[in-house]
C-alpha cells in the first residue's frame, strides 16, 4: 500500500503511551510489529511488553495508529529505582509509511517521558550504515562509543558528577532487571580494565569499540537462570548506580561442572572496591561440587591482575599472543582459583 504524506494528513494519527505489563492481545500486536521490522530482539520482546520484569524495570512504548492499526512503536526500559538511565529501542515504522515523521515524533515523546521521569542519559544501538541515523542524530544522539550512541539529558559535566562519581558507599548484591540500563551505561564507559567478559569477546571501549550493546545483559540474566550462575552487581550510593559487576558460572559440560569460570568489570572511580566485589561473588557461589574456578585477564591488564592475585588466584597457563587488542597482539593469562581454599 502507497500512502502519500498528504493522505496521511487527511486523518490523524493517533499517538498512545502503553505501559507494561500489556493485555495479550496488544503485547501480541506490538510484538509482530517489531518482529516484521526485526528478525529477532535483544531481549524478549514477548517478555518485557507482559511484565516480566516489571517489578525492578519499567517497560514504556509510544505506538502511533492508523485507522485503529498499529503502523510504528517506540519502546524505552529505565530502573524503578534509579531511572536514570534510560535505553532507547527498538523503535521502527511500517515500511510504507516512513519518512513522514512517524518515528521522529514517537521518539520525540520518548524523550519528553524520560525528561518527565528524571532520566538523565539515553543510550541506543544503531549500526553506521543504517538509514535510522540520521533521525537519532536529528533527534540529538551522538555517536558515543562504537555502535552506541547516546542522548544526554543534562549538561555532560553535571552527569558526569551525579552519576558515576565516586561516592565512598557502594555495596554487593545479586543483579536484578532492573540493573539493565545501568549495567548498559557501565560497560560503554571506557574503563581501564581490558576486559568486560573475555569469553565473549567484550572489551572495554577504551581498547576496542562495541559492536554489540543491548544482548550482554539479557544472555548474562538466562544464563545464569538455566545454568545455575551467578551475576552480582557493584551498586553506588541511595540510587543504586551500577559501577560494577562479577559473573561466576559453571562450565556447561557436565563433566566440567566442578569447574566454574569468573568474570568482573569495574568502573575506574571504584576500583578499589573490586577485591570486595569478586570475593563477595565467590564465596556467595561455592558449595562442595565446585573445586577450582578460573579468570581469563589480558596480560596487559595490570589492574586485574593485581586483583586476582590479591585473592589467591595463581597463574595457570598463559595464551601467547591470544588477543589483538590496542593495537597489539596480547597474551590471555588464565588464572586458577582451588574452590576449597
Amino acid at each position: 500500500m502507497n500512502i502519500t504524506t498528504k493522505e496521511l494528513l487527511k486523518k490523524d494519527i493517533e499517538k498512545c503511551i502503553a505501559i507494561a505489563p500489556f493485555e495479550n492481545e496488544l503485547a501480541w500486536e506490538v510484538e509482530s510489529l517489531l518482529l516484521r521490522i526485526f528478525e529477532y530482539g535483544d531481549y524478549s520482546f514477548r517478555s518485557a511488553l507482559r511484565g516480566e520484569y516489571a517489578q525492578s524495570l519499567n517497560c514504556v512504548y509510544f505506538l502511533a495508529k492508523y485507522n485503529e492499526n498499529i503502523i510504528g512503536a517506540a519502546g524505552c526500559l529505565y530502573s524503578r529505582i534509579n531511572p536514570a538511565i534510560a535505553i532507547v529501542g527498538p523503535v521502527c515504522v511500517l515500511p510504507e509509511y516512513r519518512s513522514k515523521g512517524i518515528g521522529t515524533g514517537l521518539l520525540e515523546s520518548i524523550i519528553e517521558h524520560l525528561k518527565q521521569n528524571n532520566c538523565m542519559a539515553a543510550y541506543l544501538a544503531v549500526n553506521h550504515n543504517n538509514p535510522a541515523v540520521s533521525m537519532y542524530s536529528k533527534i540529538g544522539f551522538m555517536q558515543y562509543q562504537g555502535i552506541v550512541r547516546r542522548l544526554l539529558l543534562r549538561e555532560k559535566k553535571v552527569f558526569d558528577k551525579t552519576y558515576f562519581s565516586n561516592t565512598k558507599n557502594a555495596h554487593v548484591r545479586e543483579a536484578v532487571w532492573g540493573d539493565f540500563p545501568g549495567f548498559q551505561a557501565l560497560i560503554t564507559e571506557p574503563g581501564g580494565m581490558y576486559s568486560v567478559i573475555n569469553s565473549k569477546h567484550i572489551f572495554s571501549s577504551r581498547y576496542v569499540e562495541p559492536a554489540r550493546f543491548l544482548s550482554l545483559f539479557p544472555e548474562l540474566m538466562k544464563e545464569n537462570k538455566k545454568s545455575g550462575g551467578l551475576l552480582n552487581v557493584l551498586a553506588a550510593g541511595t540510587q543504586e548506580t551500577i559501577v560494577g559487576f562479577a559473573n561466576i558460572k559453571k562450565l556447561p559440560s557436565k563433566a566440567n561442572e566442578h569447574i566454574c569460570e569468573l568474570e568482573y568489570f569495574v568502573h575506574d572511580n571504584y576500583i578499589e572496591n573490586t577485591k570486595e566485589l569478586v570475593s563477595t561473588t565467590i564465596h556467595a557461589f561455592m558449595n562442595p561440587s565446585i573445586k577450582k574456578i578460573y579468570s581469563y585477564c589480558v596480560g596487559g591488564d595490570i589492574i586485574k591482575r593485581n586483583i586476582i592475585e590479591s585473592i589467591g588466584g595463581c597463574l595457570n597457563c598463559i595464551l601467547p599472543e591470544n588477543i589483538f587488542i590496542n593495537g597489539s597482539y596480547e597474551d590471555t593469562l588464565i588464572y586458577e582459583i582451588i574452590g576449597n581454599k
